[in-house]
């Protein structure tokens, strides 16, 4: 299928379609990375061993780094659009202001999440719809402090602060806040010292003497975001002719991916401690590679590209609230398909269809225009536009 350069832009198009796979493996990934996850349930792994199915899983843990890389690029962008001249008291001013309203928003799209679960677990306490007992008390306690617990809960921060949270994989929301406000400041630091600050990001913290946590673990794949968004860098590579021929080179460049493809998972899954040591470049490269082998190769074909599109269009929706249909109240149907890849096909499914359901729905009671409204009023207070993301 031909497209045209505007086309293969990576545009709001490419971005969401690059949720939609990170969406599928992070499916995978929490399903079966560790056998605990299927423990009392029978499972067939068929056609495949069982490792290989749970080394595939990890492998699916790349899905966070496509999602951070997703994040860095667009913001990158948006900078990129308030630098473009501005002095230092105009761009220091705008870049507090619209990172206050990214916060925002991203609070503003996980608070209706969050009410919705909660309202739910409360019915369930009352009602039993399940036999799942996952719920305020269970998980903030009795004690006053737990008002303190939901509250940290509510706003993202429990990963940050190491207090309960309601939802395991709302871990990422602390990343992701804390990603929104470091994301200028590393786009200027990109812009005053260029390569060099891409190639000191998986070194710095090691030099520097810290811990390895989150934000080191994925600082080096941010850098390469802004590189990327700066210089064209996926446009290029999938625009890089090996020979003459374009038919023959495009061949001739999915054979090379491929296998490329094939050697990184090896690399990554097979040597625990190359990946320990060196996490931090292991799931920057990686992860970048497979969105450039998607981005090249996978997203733009007829059917596949329409479902990764509403995958992705719902993927923020599918990420807040997969893992209570998973494994808090609904793990028994989800694992009653027995076969690993039905099994994952089926929290997809169901994930995929609260998403759609749910986004509607807020869509039509005016919870979303309700944010655009509050959005206008921050602007007309802080005086700046702020610009809807095109990645």
């Amino acid at each position: 299928m031909s497209e045209s350069k505007k086309d293969r832009s990576f545009s709001k198009f490419a971005s969401q379609s690059i949720k939609g796979v990170a969406i599928i493996l992070m499916m995978l990934h929490h399903c079966f990375l560790a056998p605990e996850r299927w423990e009392g349930y029978t499972v067939s792994f068929a056609p495949f061993a069982e490792k290989q199915v749970v080394d595939l899983a990890n492998f699916g843990k790349i899905c966070v780094a496509m999602f951070v890389f997703i994040s860095a690029f667009g913001i990158t962008k948006s900078c990129m659009k308030i630098t473009a001249g501005s002095d230092n008291k105009q761009k220091t001013s705008s870049y507090q202001k619209t990172t206050l309203i990214r916060l925002f928003k991203l609070l503003w799209g996980f608070w209706g999440s969050f009410a919705v679960w909660q309202i739910f677990s409360a019915l369930n306490y009352r009602y039993a719809f399940t036999e799942n007992t996952h719920n305020y008390l269970t998980v903030y306690g009795k004690e006053p402090e737990s008002v303190l617990y939901f509250l940290t809960d509510a706003f993202g921060l429990s990963e940050l602060f190491k207090t309960p949270t309601f939802n395991g994989t709302w871990w990422y929301m602390s990343l992701a806040i804390i990603i929104i406000l470091i994301m200028p400041l590393l786009y200027e630091l990109y812009k005053r010292f260029g390569i060099i600050v891409v190639i000191l990001a998986p070194l710095l913290p090691q030099f520097l003497g810290i811990e390895k946590n989150n934000l080191t673990r994925y600082l080096f794949m941010l850098t390469l975001g802004i590189w990327c968004a700066d210089k064209d860098i996926l446009e290029k590579l999938c625009n890089l002719k090996i020979v003459k021929n374009d038919k023959l080179s495009t061949v001739l460049k999915f054979i090379i991916s491929t296998a490329v493809l094939a050697s990184v998972f090896l690399i990554r899954q097979y040597d625990g401690k190359l990946l320990s040591e060196y996490i931090e470049v292991m799931d920057s490269v990686i992860p970048l590679f497979v969105i450039y082998y998607c981005y090249n190769f996978v997203i733009f074909i007829p059917v596949i590209k329409q479902i990764l599109q509403f995958i992705g269009k719902h993927a923020t929706t599918i990420f807040m609230t997969h893992t209570f249909i998973r494994a808090y109240y609904f793990q028994d149907f989800i694992y009653s398909f027995k076969n690993w890849a039905l099994i994952t096909l089926m929290l997809l499914i169901t994930s995929l269809a609260y998403a759609f359901v749910y986004d509607s729905a807020i869509k039509l009671i005016g919870y979303n225009k309700l944010c655009d409204s509050l959005i206008t009023v921050i602007e007309k207070r802080l005086k700046i536009k702020y610009r809807k993301a095109e990645y």
